[in-house]
């Protein structure tokens, strides 16, 4: 991908993140796409504010576990979406020091009910920046 960026409501930022592995948040409401970092292990110096890399295993069933790195101690917030935009289950929103951090989904919602099966996006989101990432859920 050019350095264009597309700029598009948040629900079609989310469909295109299946497609497009990867979103940035500018700050103005909307999301836009932006070319997929590449995962935690594949950097070779350290990111500039953080790098959320692809859940592993994926596909999963039941688990999957999510690593993201910070430079710096940062409040985030790490959320599943469905692919329509539909709140899920925030997984951690706290502050967090730096380094590499883990947070597992065990595929169930907000409630503790199991998921469909399915594509989902996991959305790391700082101040200053934010990520999204797809996965998809096999029963």
């Amino acid at each position: 991908m050019a350095n264009e960026s597309y700029y598009c409501e948040i629900k079609q930022a989310m469909t295109a993140a299946v497609c497009n592995n990867s979103l940035d948040y500018q700050g103005t409401g909307q999301l836009c796409l932006v070319q997929p970092s590449t995962s935690v292990a594949d950097h070779q110096s350290p990111p500039k504010e953080f790098d959320l890399a692809q859940n592993y295993p994926n596909p999963f069933n039941p688990q999957t576990r999510i690593a993201f790195h910070l430079k710096q101690r940062r409040v985030v917030e790490l959320v599943i979406y469905n692919v329509h935009g539909n709140l899920i289950k925030v997984l951690t929103r706290e502050s967090l020091p730096a380094g590499l951090h883990q947070k597992e989904w065990d595929g169930t919602d907000s409630h503790g009910a199991p998921v469909a099966s399915g594509v989902y996006l996991y959305r790391l989101r700082t101040p200053q920046f934010a990520g999204i990432r797809r996965m998809l859920l096999t029963k």
